[in-house]
């Protein structure tokens, strides 16, 4: 069978004490919370990884104890298992903590699965055994503790966000989001990175884009994270068969690492297997997607289109035996292989151009971002029912229509509250350099009195709207 399972362990739960004695070395320590804990196991063909879970009261769980088989380490399945266990307590505990040895490799592998630690204690290791604890070549003396919120609305981005299908107004910030996403990821040497934006642009267009699969993340109104697929096709001499594939998948940067990609996958994968696709082929990070259900492609006996072959490139099929006695190349549509260089170049430039006022402000000298910073929270203190957004390249403020506009320039801060709030304020306008529709306050020359001037000014606008 080539698909992974996991198995909540009700009876017989010493038969995998071997495995469970890779966690914790003590069989007379895993006695102690075995019976009563829930015993989680992975399979994918046999036995790879465990955990066993324990309530500890007052919505709190504890992992106990997580092991995989040592020959099948470092391939994804103890994080698979990981998020299944979250997911399965999801919504009905507040929390689920562990407590670990101070170890660099162990500690970045809990956080990557969603934990931050919380405290230690100190000479745990060594107050509580009578010999050396060694992990990783690491002599334990400290005991570190994490935990990972499992409440639907509290820290992780990626419960509440909204997942929905994407609408044609969502584009132009798709491009946006897609573009930051990828702009300062690692290089993948494929000749193809800093193109996510374009591609995202043109699979639209594209026969075998699939709209039913292209979902989006909300958060507070705005969208934060895209998916998108495309059909695609396994060939060989014996036939064809269609398949699937997802990308770009695009978050953006500030709310990476909260669960937000990984909720648009593991939405968006239940949904194909509802419409009946047989499995998903893609390109990614092979320590990342194992987590997801997906294995290298030959193990399936699939290759590239130039048949080849390398860990990035995995499969997952989406119902057991979906892909018994298929084999063959991978076939994409020609989207992905033809897009231009030059043409991508130019779609980025303008993508790059601020598209939130956080954005704006920080691309601003340094010596004027405290000031901006301080004009934006009045005229958001004076206006608390506007839409902030960027509208004709600097910072807007909307209620049914633009109210007012701030900008920096070069030598001072525009106000662009238009022409009728110019009139009702000229008087007290006339120290201050202006044209229509527009303010300019010096920086050199900036403080209280003009804060209190533009505050006053965004009130009248907003009450003449």
């Amino acid at each position: 069978m080539n698909n992974q399972s996991i198995r909540l362990i009700a009876e017989n739960k010493k038969e995998l004490l071997p495995l469970l004695l890779l966690g914790d070395e003590l069989e007379s320590d895993i006695e102690k919370y075995l019976e009563r804990g829930d015993l989680f196991a992975l399979y994918d063909g046999d036995l790879k990884s465990v955990c066993v879970v324990t309530d500890e009261s007052g919505g709190v769980l504890e992992i106990q104890n997580l092991a995989t088989d040592t020959r099948y380490q470092r391939q994804g399945y103890a994080a698979r298992l990981v998020d299944h266990v979250a997911n399965h307590y999801a919504g009905r505990n507040d929390k689920i903590i562990l407590g670990t040895g101070d170890v660099p490799g162990v500690l970045s592998f809990y956080e990557k699965c969603g934990f931050v630690r919380t405290h230690s204690i100190a000479d745990y290791f060594t107050t509580h055994f009578d010999y050396p604890i060694i992990e990783e070549g690491i002599v334990l003396k400290d005991k570190v503790y994490l935990e990972r919120s499992l409440v639907p609305d509290a820290l992780t981005v990626g419960y509440k966000a909204t997942l929905r299908i994407e609408k044609k107004s969502d584009w132009k910030i798709v491009e946006q989001l897609t573009y930051r996403a990828f702009r300062d990821a690692p290089p993948t040497g494929s000749g193809d990175d800093g193109n996510e934006a374009l591609l995202a642009r043109k699979l639209r267009s594209c026969a075998s884009f699939v709209p039913e699969l292209d979902y989006v993340a909300e958060l507070d109104g705005s969208v934060i994270g895209n998916i998108m697929y495309a059909r695609c096709k396994i060939v060989s001499d014996g036939g064809e068969w269609e398949t699937l594939t997802f990308g770009p998948v695009s978050v953006l940067p500030k709310n990476q690492r909260h669960g937000v990609g990984s909720a648009l996958i593991r939405k968006t994968l239940d949904i194909a297997r509802d419409l009946g696709y047989r499995a998903v082929l893609i390109f990614g990070h092979e320590s990342y997607y194992p987590r997801f259900g997906f294995k290298p492609a030959s193990e399936f006996g699939i290759t590239t289109a130039d048949g080849k072959n390398f860990p990035a490139f995995m499969v997952l099929p989406l119902c057991e035996g979906a892909l018994d006695g298929i084999h063959g190349r991978f076939m994409l549509d020609d989207v992905y292989t033809t897009l231009d260089r030059e043409e991508s170049d130019k779609l980025n430039a303008k993508l790059a151009e601020p598209m939130d006022v956080d954005e704006y402000i920080d691309a601003q000298q340094d010596m004027h971002k405290d000031k901006l910073r301080t004009v934006r929270q009045m005229i958001s203190m004076a206006l608390p029912d506007a839409t902030e957004k960027i509208s004709w390249q600097m910072p807007t403020y909307w209620i049914g229509k633009n109210l007012i506009h701030f900008a920096a320039q070069k030598y001072h801060i525009g106000i662009y509250p238009g022409a009728e709030a110019m009139e009702h304020f000229k008087l007290r306008l006339a120290k201050y350099k202006t044209s229509k529709g527009a303010i300019q306050f010096p920086y050199k020359d900036f403080g209280s009195e003009q804060l209190n001037l533009i505050t006053e000014i965004a009130v009248w606008c907003g009450k003449e709207k």
